[in-house]
């Protein structure tokens, strides 16, 4: 399917791709994410097309604003957002001073399933 296009003709849109297609993970203010609901929900940063950043309260480093990165939930998104944690990981341990001056900084890795 492509964007801009009602049905499949020569167009200017972009491809889309199944994982463009499937929503965002919903969320409202005051919901928890995370391990014993670390994260309490406040807005939302910004939408992106593998996923959302929400602005979130750390309880567990008192009360600090945090961001949170969700994916999308698709098996893709799932496999990329593992990839990206591990790079975080592996740069954090082959140089921490750099990546603390450099790179986000990842405080937790956790998967949020929604009711």
């Amino acid at each position: 399917r492509r964007e801009g296009d009602a049905g499949g003709g020569a167009g200017g849109g972009r491809w889309k791709k199944a994982s463009d297609l499937t929503p965002h993970v919903s969320w409202q203010p005051g919901m928890r994410l995370g391990h014993m609901g670390r994260y309490l929900v406040e807005d939302l940063l910004g939408d992106g097309i593998s996923g959302r950043v929400l602005r979130c309260r750390d309880q567990a480093a008192g009360h600090a604003a945090v961001a949170v990165k969700v994916g999308r939930p698709t098996p893709r998104q799932f496999r990329h957002a593992e990839a990206e944690a591990a790079l975080l990981q592996s740069l954090e341990r082959f140089d921490a001073e750099r990546y603390r001056r450099f790179c986000v900084r990842l405080l937790d890795v956790f998967v949020h399933e929604e009711t």
